[in-house]
């Protein structure tokens, strides 16, 4: 994989992306390139860790040399970035009070210096200010490379793929991009449709399971599919349902609902909102224990498969025990 990163960089210069699907996949990509570059020269020794957030908002320590490039995972109003916007590392200090400050060169050719805690969303409302959502930029998923063209683009399929994938990955470049997948994931798939799973899968077989991923296409689902007047809905957000919804579930009053959670978090700078099961099960509680047996049981079943877990009662004892 690094080998065909150090062709394209080669004859299209540092202007490349590499793009893959997981953010797992994305962070020891950036982590291998990292060390590529070091051993030609190109990126010096970290001479700090800083608190960082990775792709996933998880809090992670994030080294860092001169010449390291750079990726923000969030808009920054105050300092005038966008989420996926870049930059390289020009040069790096440590105050004596152990503040870290960063000169970064912007890819739109502007100079940016900075001190590292000023890199992370301005804290609104007397929130805790968060650790800056920076993450290295050799490497990142089809969703973060979207909107962007480079030179020529190398695209790593280390896990199944899909056609918005595939379709992202190779519409990114200008001159050149390459595949480079993992063929032992592919010919171990092949192997269980043959006779005999100890002979290795040919290349035309190892393509086709390729190509036959890269066809998939799984439509996203999405309310209007469920309106029976269309342009209705996208006039004025009327939604009569073509199917019967629940007994007990007022549809336009869930869209009413949906439409100002949406807006209250976008005025509080929420990204995502997670509500434990708990919570939900517990809130409608009282609904549960009017329902239907069927319908409990078939609640039960769900938040089960949600959690990976099979239901702990027994089929005889669920209509005696499904309320606890």
């Amino acid at each position: 994989m690094l080998a065909v990163w150090s062709e394209q960089r080669a004859a299209h210069g540092e202007d490349l992306l590499i793009v893959t699907r997981r953010n797992a996949d994305a962070s020891a990509l950036n982590i291998q390139a990292r060390a590529v570059l070091r051993a030609e020269g190109r990126l010096g020794p970290d001479l700090v860790t800083l608190p960082a957030r990775d792709r996933d908002d998880r809090p992670v320590p994030l080294a860092l040399a001169v010449g390291d490039g750079l990726r923000f995972g969030e808009n920054l109003p105050h300092l005038g970035l966008r989420n996926g916007n870049r930059a390289r590392v020009e040069a790096l200090t440590v105050e004596p009070d152990g503040e870290a400050r960063l000169r970064l060169a912007l890819e739109d050719g502007g100079t940016l210096e900075v001190a590292w805690p000023d890199l992370a969303q301005q804290p609104r409302f007397g929130r805790k200010r968060s650790q800056p959502r920076i993450m290295h930029a050799y490497a990142g998923t089809a969703y973060a490379a979207q909107g962007r063209t480079s030179s020529a683009t190398v695209m790593y399929v280390g896990a199944v793929t899909d056609a918005r994938e595939i379709y992202v990955g190779l519409t990114r470049h200008r001159h050149e991009a390459r595949v480079v997948v993992e063929r032992d994931r592919l010919d171990a798939l092949c192997r269980q449709r043959q006779e005999d799973a100890r002979m290795p899968a040919t290349d035309a077989m190892v393509l086709e399971r390729l190509f036959r991923e890269a066809r998939t296409y799984s439509e996203k689902a999405n309310v209007v599919d469920h309106a029976a007047d269309r342009i209705a809905f996208v006039r004025d957000g009327s939604l009569e349902t073509r199917e019967l919804i629940g007994q007990g579930v007022d549809v336009r009053r869930l869209m009413r609902a949906t439409r100002l959670l949406r807006v209250t978090m976008a005025w509080l700078g929420v990204e995502q909102l997670i509500v434990p099961a708990w919570q939900l099960v517990d809130a409608y509680g009282r609904r549960l224990t009017q329902a239907p047996a069927q319908a409990t049981r078939a609640l039960v079943d769900e938040l089960a498969s949600r959690f990976s877990r099979p239901d702990p009662l027994p089929e005889r004892e669920r209509s005696h025990q499904i309320e606890r």
